[in-house]
This record gives structure tokens, C-alpha cells and sequence, in this order.
């Protein structure tokens, strides 16, 4: 008996619970949860996927019963045989040997309902991120409707499970990070990984520059640029970073923009005077100029 039931946890609650999280990361990287261990969240798989199992129980008899399809029916005393055991094992066997169609029907419309879910709720989650004002217009009503069901229905289940950082990084977004040594770097945030534990382990920049460790200033007066272009990709632990701060490329156009005006007036008044030096030194050497 435990073999069954442990067979039938596995195709009616674990594998649903695993589709919709793997639709789900298509909009949004969700990790483990806090404090938890990989058994509580094995069987923490059971509350979502009873969601699951009740919305397409309830969409199949409502479409069965305006007669779109016909409804998977259920043997009551099929299921009465995997808690009793013994010899009704063999009216089990005898059911699945012969009409397993039913069942079948029953897990595919399931597991597309989890993938349709879990698609769902992940592009709403990503696009709340990254615009919490959520959208206007003709699509308000659909919108409103998919916010009011990822609050309501699947919030409670992921909500602390979402990697916000990597969720950002999908986006193609760039960033000033400082790391503990005080070093300032700016790139292009290709991608997060993480250890076991699923937490965030090294973030990976692209187009990476990095600023002098002088300051601005020093490097303008000493007619440098504050910034270097580093080659390849760099890869910085998440431990060692002390802040981050996610911008659009706009924002560092207008930085370099400002750096080299910056350098193009100190060039413009190192060689002023450049010129009035030689010109001091010619008067100073020809005495009768000045006459």
C-alpha cells in the first residue's frame, strides 16, 4: 500500500508541483524556501498541487457538463483499493491493465493546467517587478484578474521563493557594483548563480568597466580617465559585495558623456598653458620683445 500511495503522490501532487514551477521560471527564477529542507519541500509539493488537482477537477466538470468533453469517470472502489490492500490489489491492477484511459486524460489535462499556471503566474510576478504600476488600458481587466490570482492563490505558496536579483538580470540590465575592498565595477549583469543551498553564489558581469581608485578629481587633473575597460567577463562573489545598484545603459552614457568633457576641458587648458609658458620663456629670452 505504501508503494502505491507513494506512486500516486508522485503523478497526482509532485509532478504537477514540478511543472509549474519549471513554467514558472520562465518569467521569474524561483529558488528554495528559507529554512526548509529538501524533504519538507519534497511534501510541501502537496498544498499547490491540490490547487492544481481542484481547479481541473472543476474545469472538467464544468466542461463535461456543457457537454464538451466528456468527464473522466472515477471508480470510487479503484481508489478504495490502494487504502485497503490485500487481495482488492488485484481489482487495482485489473482497472489500469484494461481502462486506463480515464486516468490519462485526467493527468494530461492536469499537468497542462500546472504548465498554463505556473506560465502565468511567473510572467505576472516578473512583469510586477520590474513594473510595479502593472499596465492600462484595454488589458487592465485581464491584468487586474491575473494580479488578484497570484495574490490570492499563488502568492502564499512562492512569494519567499523568488530570487529577486536573477529575476532582474533577465532583463538586460547593468549595474554599479562596490565590492568590500572598495572596488567599483560597472557591466552588464549576465547571470547569477547559485550554491546547494540556493542562494545567490557569484554574479557575473559582461562589458565590464571599472573605476580608478582614485578619485574623479585626481584622475581629471592627472588628464586620466576615472574608467578602464576590462576584457572578458568578471566573476565577483555575492559574499564580497557590499552594494549594487541596477541602472538602465543610459545612466553610464551620461557618466562617460561627463568624463570626457570633463577630460576635453582640462586638455583644452593643459595646452593653454602649454602656450603661455613657451610664450613666457620666448619673451624671457628675447629681451627686446617686450621693447
Amino acid at each position: 500500500m505504501a508503494t502505491l500511495l507513494f506512486g500516486a503522490f508522485l503523478v497526482y501532487l509532485y509532478v504537477p508541483y514540478l511543472i509549474f514551477k519549471f513554467f514558472a521560471d520562465l518569467g521569474i527564477d524561483l529558488g528554495s524556501k528559507r529554512d526548509t529542507t529538501k524533504v519538507e519541500e519534497f511534501f510541501g509539493a502537496a498544498a499547490p498541487s491540490f490547487v492544481l488537482n481542484a481547479f481541473t477537477y472543476a474545469v472538467l466538470r464544468v466542461a463535461s457538463t456543457l457537454h464538451i468533453i466528456r468527464f473522466p469517470p472515477i471508480d470510487w472502489r479503484v481508489v478504495a483499493c490502494v487504502f485497503d490492500g490485500g487481495d482488492k490489489f488485484q481489482r487495482l491492477f485489473d482497472h489500469f491493465s484494461v481502462t486506463p484511459a480515464a486516468e490519462i486524460r485526467y493527468l494530461v489535462a492536469l499537468y497542462i493546467f500546472a504548465a498554463a499556471h505556473g506560465m502565468i503566474y511567473g510572467q505576472t510576478e516578473r512583469r510586477l517587478i520590474l513594473n510595479p504600476h502593472g499596465r492600462t488600458g484595454w488589458r487592465s481587466v485581464t491584468w487586474a484578474f491575473a494580479v488578484y490570482v497570484r495574490k490570492l492563490v499563488w502568492s502564499p505558496f512562492f512569494a519567499d521563493q523568488i530570487v529577486w536579483f536573477s529575476t532582474v538580470a533577465m532583463q538586460d540590465l547593468h549595474a554599479f557594483i562596490r565590492t568590500k575592498d572598495s572596488m567599483l565595477f560597472y557591466g552588464q549583469v549576465w547571470i547569477f548563480t547559485k550554491n546547494r543551498a540556493g542562494e545567490i553564489d557569484t554574479c557575473i558581469l559582461v562589458d565590464v568597466q571599472r573605476f580608478s581608485r582614485q578619485s574623479v578629481t585626481d584622475c581629471i587633473e592627472k588628464m586620466r580617465n576615472p574608467l578602464r575597460k576590462l576584457h572578458g567577463s568578471l566573476v565577483i562573489k555575492w559574499s564580497e559585495v557590499m552594494d549594487a545598484n541596477f541602472v538602465t545603459p543610459d545612466v553610464m552614457v551620461r557618466v562617460r558623456r561627463r568624463y570626457a568633457n570633463q577630460l576635453r576641458r582640462r586638455r583644452r587648458a593643459k595646452r593653454a598653458e602649454v602656450r603661455a609658458n613657451v610664450a613666457s620663456r620666448v619673451d624671457d629670452a628675447n629681451p627686446w620683445a617686450s621693447s
